[in-house]
């Protein structure tokens, strides 16, 4: 009886790692919606000053910031930004 031989060939998993084709790979998820909608779990609009949720609540709108793990107003972003562009002028 013959034995069968089988090819060593690499998995396809191992092949679409190393072509940048596999899709969970490199991608990452922004942290961009405000501590409201990510507390509801719904899609937040992101706009500046304040999202629409927050907005129709007339709650303050509220974002994580990633580096300190504080609490950051949009408003006051919204603020720093335009402070900077005047400041670049």
């Amino acid at each position: 009886m013959k034995q069968k031989k089988f090819n060593s060939k690499k998995s396809n998993r191992t092949d679409l790692s190393k072509r940048g084709d596999s899709p969970n790979i490199g991608i990452s998820k922004s942290r961009t919606a405000c501590k409201r909608c990510r507390l509801k779990k719904i899609k937040c609009d992101q706009e500046f000053p304040s999202c629409k949720r927050c907005a129709k609540l007339e709650v303050p709108c509220v974002s994580l910031d990633p580096a300190t793990g504080k609490d950051v107003p949009r408003s006051y972003v919204f603020f720093l930004e335009d402070r900077l562009a005047v400041m670049m002028r």
